[in-house]
Order: C-alpha cells, then structure tokens, then sequence
C-alpha cells in the first residue's frame, strides 16, 4: 500500500493515498445526502417532541456505545504488528462489552425515562439494545478493514447500510410508529452494516474469541475509552441538560439547528479522521528523530487548511442565509430554530482546528493526555451551559459556541507543547480560506435582501444557494487553495491513474488477517523525549 507520507504535502502524495481519502469522504458524502434526504421527508412524517424522544434515547446508547467498543477499534488500529492471537482476544472484549451494555441498556430503560419525565423513551431504548447483541460480530473485522485501508469496501458498506436505515424510517414513520421508526431503522443499518462487513472479511481473520491477549487489549483501550467518553458527553451534555431542564420540543428545535449548523463536520469530520489516525501511525514508525520540524506538522497544516477552505463560506452561508435555507430544507415547522443557527454555526468553525488534535495525540501514543483535555473542555462546556440553562436555548448555542473556542484554545495549546505546532503553523491553515470567505460575503449580502423580499420563493433560495456554490469554487481555483489543488489531483488519478491492488502479504503476516505487518517495518524508531 502506498505510504501515508502523501498526506504531508500536495507534492508528496500518491495516488493510492488520495484514493484511500477520496473513497472515506465519497462515502460519507453519499451517507449524508441520504441521510440528508431521508431527514427532510422524516421531517414532515414526524413531530419535534418524537424526534427529541429519539435523541434522549440516543444520548444513552451512544454512551454505551463507547464502553461497547472500550477502544478496541483504536488498538487494532494502532497496533504494530496484529496477529490472529491479538485479533481473538480483542473479539473476546468486544463480545464481552457489547452484551453486556445491551442488557444494561434493556434493564435501564424504564428508569432512564422516568428520569428524563418522558416515558416513551423506554420502548425506543429496548428497541435499540438489540443492537449491541448483533455489533461485536462486525465491529473487530471493521476495524481491520480501517486499518488495512480498504476504504472502498468501508463506503460501499457504509452507502448500503444507510440506504437501509433510511427506507425503514421513512416506511415505518408513515406507518405511525412515531420515535420507534427511528430506533427499527438504526436496527437496519446494524444489520446490514454486519452483513456487509462479513461479504467483505479480511483474509485469515479468525471466527472465535479468546481471553488470552485481553490484558494488552485492556491496557490500551482504558485511557483511549477515557477520552471518548469524554468526547462524547461534551456532545450530548446539551442534549441531555435540554431534555431535563426544557422538554422534547425544545430539544428538537435545538438538535435540528445543531444538525443544520455542523453539516459539514458530520459530513467531513468522521471520514477524514478515518483515514489521519491510520496515516499518522505510518508517519510516527517512519520518523526520522533528527527532523527540524515534527512530523505531524505537514500533515496537520495540509488537512486542517483543507477544511478550512470549505468550513469558512459554508458558516458564512449557514449564519446570514439561516432563515430561507432553514424553511426550504425543513419546513416552516422548524423556523423558531433559526436564532440558534448563528452561535452553533461559529461554534462549528472555530472548532476547525481541533478536528485532527485527538488524532494526532492518540497516533502519538498519548491517549492519557486526550483524556485529560477531553475532561477539562467537558468541565468548561457544563459550567457555561449550567449558566445559561435558565435563559433559553439561543443563551445555550452561544455557550456552546464559547466553549468551542475556549477548548480550540486548550487543544491549540498542547498541540505546541506535544509537536511544536505553533501560531504560524495555524495561519498557513487559515490564510488560503480568506479568498473564499470573502468572496461568498457580497453574494450573501445581495441574496439576503433578495430572499427576504420573497421569504415564501423556496425555488429562488435553491438557486441562490446554487450560484453561492459555484462562486465558492471559482473563488477556490482564483485564489489557488490547496482544496483545488487536491481536487485537479483527484481527477487526473481518476482518469489516468491505474487500479491499486493490495500488496503481496509478507512472510511474517501470511499466517495473520490482511492488516499484520512485518514487524522489521512496523517497529517503531526511537522517539524524541516528549514535552
């Protein structure tokens, strides 16, 4: 496979690198238009207080869905050299963890409702559970396709499981079901998800769990878990603080702005950290200690300024065109949420720059230190949101918005103490997003006028958005962004570039699945001490 090196500079990288990318983002991208699509028909079949059931159920499987995993995903990720034996024992953890969340989950559900004053809650938890009993027969041979940079395989997986998802809810929310469509149709997407994953095993990964080995699993996946539960409760603290303090209404309103906010976090975020953590590993057992500059740098510089060329008009687009584009997508239903569309939508760029930190410190070997910026960015965002509890969901978005900047703040901070990646290294990621950005700034002043001149013309929203679009990407090629760069490259490999076959298995992995490694190339170099 081609080294993850491409990823340090435009120059540097290769076909097989950018097509590894090409095919995470492609199949994220298809998720998101049918996960788009699929929302904007739900929309209309369901009602805010169902859909904010839904979400209160959600915060909680999610949780468990962290313990579920318990950072085995990372470590067959990350680990140097994944023989048979390694891959049964991390099976065994995760067989282990998965059922026993999915029967915590069954037995906490009345209670979970009770709490949140919401009983409906409880038949959607107990629907939901059943996804932890089918997850562990995917999830190990899933992590080793990430690892083996099957991302093609990954997206058709990804495209055919949503598709699934999408056709159960929308059948079932027309149906009447209410909040359970939602939870039947996350049953489809599991299910299909496994199936795919097992059309497409890995050679030489083994059926059948071990408790040998699970030590070293734990080990790793302790303070690696740590830290995504953190995360993850950082994500849901204002869902959750919503549902108690407001009600399901509200909490729908505050969830539809949050989604409509951070459309392209959801749609970029997740593929690009699919494709960094494993890269960034290649990079750190490659790296040459007596380099000027850490090699994380390059790489960090490169993805975040790509971001950054969309993540700047698009927050621009989302805060001055929130009302028209709010009820063209989602109904005049939803229009008491469009106060809320400006803080989140700030909130979602200044987060730009912490979108690849977890990624670089976990690649480094320091989940512990994830786990504590992780704790202290959670504390930040409960005290801000506890403050603002008592004055309204918009007083909420803003205090998600100061906490975004002040653990962008932090994040920063320990990225210059961990890499040496200091304020120069985050102009160059911002300087080529400012062409963009201000050239989409006349087109959304004209088109605001125009659209509250004709707030009920959703056709003319539509194609004002187009020409936002295609002035955005003549903006992009004037002012020579890296994004267009990277899209040209894209292109000529699509058109010239032959198919890239997986290597010939080495000696030392052919009794082991795809992902094992010779470990003469996998061993990592001598480090340079750590700040």
């Amino acid at each position: 496979m081609p080294g993850p090196r491409g990823l340090e500079t435009p120059e540097a990288a290769t076909p097989g690198a950018r097509r590894s990318a090409l095919w995470a983002l492609g199949g994220a991208q298809a998720s998101a238009l049918v996960t788009l699509a699929s929302g904007l028909v739900l929309a209309r079949l369901l009602q805010p207080h169902e859909t904010g059931t839904y979400a209160m159920a959600a915060v909680l499987v999610a949780l468990a869905n962290l313990f579920r995993d318990f950072g085995v995903g990372t470590y067959v990720v990350q680990e140097p050299l994944l023989t048979p034996a390694k891959l049964r024992a991390a099976l065994g953890v995760a067989l282990a963890t998965a059922w026993a969340m999915a029967l915590a989950l069954w037995a906490g559900s009345v209670p979970f409702a009770s709490l949140m004053n919401e009983p409906a809650v409880a038949p959607v938890l107990q629907i939901l559970a059943l996804n932890f009993v089918v997850i562990p027969f995917g999830s190990v041979a899933y992590s080793v396709l990430r690892r083996d940079m099957r991302f093609r395989d990954r997206a058709t997986i990804e495209t055919a499981a949503i598709v699934a998802q999408a056709g159960v809810g929308i059948v079932l929310a027309a149906r009447g079901l209410g909040a359970a469509s939602l939870a039947w149709a996350s049953l489809a997407n599991v299910l299909c998800t496994v199936a795919g994953t097992t059309l497409a095993r890995p050679r030489g990964m083994p059926w059948l769990p071990a408790w040998r080995g699970t030590r070293a699993v734990l080990r790793f996946g302790a303070p690696a878990s740590a830290a995504m539960l953190m995360r993850y409760l950082s994500e849901s603290l204002p869902t959750l603080l919503i549902g108690r303090g407001l009600g399901a209404a509200e909490l729908g309103l505050f969830n539809r702005a949050q989604g409509f906010a951070q459309l392209l976090q959801g749609m970029a975020r997740g593929p690009a950290s699919n494709v960094m953590l494993p890269a960034l590993g290649e990079v750190r057992r490659r790296d040459d200690a007596a380099a000027a500059r850490h090699p994380f740098e390059a790489p960090y510089v490169h993805a975040t300024a790509l971001v950054a060329g969309l993540a700047l008009p698009f927050a621009l687009t989302a805060a001055v065109l929130a009302e028209p584009l709010v009820r063209l997508l989602y109904g005049a239903t939803w229009l008491p949420a469009v106060p809320m569309v400006l803080p989140l939508a700030l909130a979602a760029l200044l987060s730009v720059p912490q979108w690849f930190a977890s990624d670089m410190l976990l690649a480094d070997g320091r989940p512990g230190t994830v786990a504590a910026l992780e704790l202290t960015c959670l504390l930040l965002l409960g005290l801000l949101l506890l403050w603002a509890l008592p004055h309204g969901t918009t007083a909420l978005a803003w205090a998600v918005c100061a906490a975004a900047a002040l653990s962008t703040g932090l994040r920063c901070w320990r990225l210059w103490r961990a890499f040496g990646i200091g304020w120069r290294a985050h102009w160059a990621c911002w300087r080529p997003a400012l062409v963009p950005g201000l050239a989409v700034l006349p087109a959304l002043a004209v088109g605001a006028w125009l659209l509250r001149q004709s707030a009920r013309q959703p056709w003319l929203t539509a194609a004002w958005l187009c020409l936002l679009c295609a002035l955005g990407l003549l903006a992009l090629r004037a002012g020579r962004h890296p994004l267009w760069a990277e899209l040209a490259r894209i292109a000529r490999f699509r058109g010239n570039a032959p198919a890239v076959t997986p290597p010939a298995p080495t000696p030392a992995s052919a009794s082991g699945p795809a992902g094992a490694e010779d470990p003469a190339r996998t061993a990592a170099p001598e480090r340079r001490s750590r700040s």
